[in-house]
């Protein structure tokens, strides 16, 4: 079934609540522009939302997600440290290198880590190490402690790791879109009138409020709480 929403599904409630809340402060104008607008419609709103929570709240899967996703993204992060050392001992070593310090491919794991490119972090790595430890003995001249080409070995290791998983929670969190899509989209179907209503009376007079009825500006709120 073809999603009605372009938002992460768990995010749809969430999104519900931002709404009707600002609605019911509006609800003078609301039920001044449409008698269709009353407490009793956003109640029915609001049951759905209750609905939807419920089921993304038993979704442990979600749960296991974030976590995955935020202990990849410390432990990627954390290869920083160890690749400022390295360059360091790469500079003193320059000229007994087999190659040069800037080819080594410390630069490509470091833009990878930037961008959050767990993938081409892997195999960054991967190939840098190779080059590394063909040059170990240069390096380890230079001050270098074997210590450090393990740790880095051992921080890719455990990024690969929580990359299979994250993988796999991400197939297991698409499975569950599919079976409640259904659900999910009857929600935002009842939500749209209000987010157009909020549109038609704020656009061009309250900036502020408009963006209360914006879905890309919710998500960023969402986010932004995150």
């Amino acid at each position: 079934m073809k999603r009605l929403f372009h938002c992460k599904i768990e995010d749809v409630p969430v999104i519900g609540e931002f709404v009707t809340g600002s609605a019911r402060k509006d609800i003078a104008d609301f039920s001044s522009f449409s008698p269709v607008f009353t407490a009793s419609y956003f109640d029915e709103i609001d049951a759905k939302i209750v609905v939807c929570r419920e089921k993304v709240r038993s979704w442990v899967v979600i749960q296991e997600l974030k976590a995955t996703t935020e202990k990849l993204t410390n432990t990627t992060g954390s290869l920083r440290v160890k690749l400022n050392l390295l360059e360091g001992y790469l500079k003193l070593a320059a000229s007994e290198l087999d190659v040069k310090a800037t080819d080594m491919g410390l630069s490509i794991v470091r833009s990878a880590v930037g961008r959050g490119n767990t993938e081409k972090v892997i195999m960054g790595v991967t190939e840098m190490l190779v080059a590394v430890r063909r040059n170990q003995a240069a390096l380890e001249a230079q001050g270098m402690k074997p210590a450090l080409i393990n740790e880095i070995a051992v921080i890719a290791q455990e990024i690969n790791k929580l990359n299979v998983r994250q993988n796999e929670l991400e197939s297991a969190r698409n499975r569950l879109t599919e079976e409640n899509t259904g659900l999910f989209n009857d929600l935002w179907k009842a939500l749209l009138p209000v987010f157009e209503t909020g549109k038609a009376l704020y656009r061009g007079v309250d900036e502020a409020k408009l963006k209360d009825y914006t879905v890309t500006q919710l998500i960023k709120r969402i986010n932004h709480e995150k």
